[in-house]
């Protein structure tokens, strides 16, 4: 196990804009750490950097407080899983878990060792025959983490390894792998584009845009507390609300109602409200009209403009509406959320 440090690490590819901006972030040696951000936001450049396939253009990498920077991808006892399983179709799944421990020209008797012990624990051993043709989906993805296991690595790290698996089978798979992570208490790296996938997995999630760390923290701190509009609109689904309103004298007002806002600096704001904190409340002051609902079984999620702004309200599922209808809702202050005109979360 080792802890990992980026210090300062930019990254610009040719003329275009900067792929990663000054990002400073510390792993802990055992960690489990996501990275989550849109496509494009650098979250796939910053795990290359670190397995050293792709060279920063400044900063600093650490492992286990080494500079590794200059190293190359061998030398830094790491093991990386793609998005496409990088499987070699015409050999076993044995030949496939060894073939590393083979170019390291591990003794035989070891590496049947380290092959039995990482198929036991993926449940794998009947397959070590077989070849990836006839292996499914999640039997693929298994192989793909049995080959980074038995080489006993330092840091982990995953580039969106649920990716191509259907939504069933991602949900099993995320839930094998943070069983596999509390067994063996390695440090892990994992990059997805997916909030859920963060939020189930991470001990911390980073939050990428633009190449840029726009906040660091355990995944409830982040829903509940972000730091900007962006990282509040990216974490949670379906999205926050976000009402233009005006702070004067401790009250916001919107098109929709008044909120108490203590403490909030007068000004231009936005109101930010989870769809599980609009209830629908006859006696609410928020009044709007039903677009359309989304019947889920366990939960119902009414689509609704109050004031010309479109909003989302997360309810219970015997919740009777009808399209078109006017409904009024109520919000609990202490879980509305204020940014102002620039995006950054204002405090009392």
């Amino acid at each position: 196990m080792a802890s990992v440090a980026f210090e300062r690490v930019c990254k610009s590819f040719d003329d275009g804009p900067p792929a990663l901006s000054n990002v400073s972030l510390e792993v802990g040696d055992g960690e489990f750490l996501v990275l989550v951000g849109p496509s494009g936001c650098g979250k796939s450049t910053l795990l290359r950097i670190l397995a050293g396939l792709t060279e920063p253009t400044s900063g600093t990498v650490r492992i286990g407080g080494r500079d590794v920077t200059g190293e190359p991808p061998g030398g830094r006892n790491i093991a990386m899983v793609f998005q496409n399983y990088a499987l070699y179709p015409h050999m076993s799944v044995y030949d496939n878990l060894s073939f590393g421990l083979r170019m390291r020209k591990t003794p035989r008797t070891e590496m049947d060792r380290l092959v039995q012990n990482a198929a036991d624990v993926l449940g794998i051993s009947e397959l070590l025959h077989r070849k990836p043709r006839e292996l499914s989906g999640g039997q693929k993805q298994r192989v793909a983490l049995g080959r980074a296991i038995v080489r006993q690595p330092r840091v982990f790290l995953f580039d969106e390894p649920l990716s191509n698996l259907d939504a069933g089978l991602r949900v099993t798979m995320r839930n094998e792998l943070a069983a596999l992570h509390r067994r063996l208490s390695t440090t892990v790296i994992y990059v997805t584009h997916d909030q859920s996938e963060a939020m189930t997995l991470g001990d911390r999630i980073a939050v990428l845009d633009h190449g840029v760390v726009q906040q660091t923290a355990p995944p409830l701190q982040l829903y509940r507390d972000p730091a900007n509009m962006f990282v509040a609109g990216f974490m949670g689904s379906p999205g926050i609300n976000l009402i233009p309103g005006k702070v004067e004298n401790g009250v916001c007002r919107t098109a929709g109602g008044v909120v108490p806002s203590v403490g909030i600096p007068d000004g231009d704001c936005f109101l930010g409200v989870r769809p599980e904190h609009l209830t629908p409340d006859p006696s609410g002051d928020f009044k709007g009209r039903l677009e359309f609902m989304e019947t889920l079984g366990n939960e119902v999620i009414l689509h609704v403009s109050i004031g010309g702004t479109a909003l989302v309200s997360r309810c219970e599922p015997d919740t009777v509406v009808g399209s078109g209808d006017m409904v009024s809702f109520s919000l609990n202050p202490l879980r509305c959320i204020f940014f102002g005109t620039d995006g950054m979360r204002m405090y009392p």
